[in-house]
């Protein structure tokens, strides 16, 4: 039914896309921090803790699997727009005739 290679292909492709998000997630966190340090005068010891670290990898899974439900939801609006769309194609080939 599937082709290996395809899913494959698939699965590394949406890997890709996770971890770019993450990527970009971490650099918006370091730009907060280093703004945080040198604007506001918050002491860098601050971002040394465990809990900062735990929530900084937090957001980052929370941004990632908010990501994931966004392209979900994306996907689903997509197929049901084609169904509708095929739908009205089909009524208008029937009107036609």
């Amino acid at each position: 039914m599937y082709d290996e290679a395809t899913v494959n292909r698939d699965t590394v492709s949406i890997t890709r896309a996770y971890l770019k998000t993450a990527a970009i997630g971490a650099i918006v966190l370091q730009c907060a921090v280093l703004v945080s340090i040198a604007m506001l005068r918050v002491d860098e010891a601050v971002f040394t803790t465990a809990s900062f670290r735990y929530w900084a990898v937090a957001g980052i899974v929370a941004l990632v699997a908010s990501v994931r439900i966004a392209s979900h939801m994306a996907q689903a609006h997509i197929a049901g727009m084609r169904s509708v769309q095929g739908a009205a194609g089909q009524i208008n080939r029937t009107h036609e005739a």
